[in-house]
């Protein structure tokens, strides 16, 4: 399974579904499934982006349901690894709609060097370590590209993390407590 640092949304998501249908929180309609609470209204999954507002109603959902779920479920989904909160506060501050990592910004075209491990160099100065490079000769200028490490490690990681570890949550989720689960 490949999974992508864009996946964590669609993993709480899935997850959400998983609980409102098995433990029949659907309010007697369907397209509750898909959503989310924020106060006394409930909010559509198309609206909601963020992974800190899904991660809250995730776990609002298991802290709730605990005594469910214990008496369907081996896994007491309340003990959620320290990591997934100080992650998705990191992830928070950069990317709050899930968006940044997943789309260019034509309206900022500065923003989007940030995220590429290509960055544009002096073609007179030689980088300080070996890399990978592409020089562009052209009639406006000469112009140098170098690979760099990956640019905002540390977002990257803790996306990575937090898809791994949602994915993993996902699913056994879904084998021990979803409609189609194992016996």
């Amino acid at each position: 399974m490949v999974i992508s640092i864009a996946t964590s949304p669609l993993l709480l998501k899935g997850a959400i579904v998983i609980l409102n249908k098995r433990l029949n929180l659907t309010d007697g309609k369907e397209d509750s499934i898909c959503s989310i609470s924020k106060g006394a209204d409930r909010i559509s999954f198309k609206k909601v982006h963020s992974l800190s507002q899904l991660f809250e109603h995730f776990r609002d959902l298991v802290i709730t349901h605990q005594s469910q779920l214990r008496d369907i479920a081996k896994t007491d989904w309340t003990k959620i690894p320290e990591h997934i909160e100080i992650d998705i506060k990191l992830v928070e501050q950069v990317d709050r709609t899930s968006t940044f990592f997943r789309y260019p910004d034509p309206m900022s075209p500065t923003g989007d060097k940030v995220k590429s491990g290509m960055q544009e160099r002096n073609p007179e100065i030689r980088p300080p370590k070996p890399t990978i490079s592409l020089f562009v000769d052209s009639p406006h200028g000469n112009k140098m590209y170098s690979l760099d490490h990956q640019p905002m490690n540390d977002v990257v990681q803790a996306l990575f993390r937090l898809a791994e570890t949602l994915a993993g949550a996902a699913l056994g989720l879904r084998h021990e407590i979803g409609e189609n689960r194992l016996r």
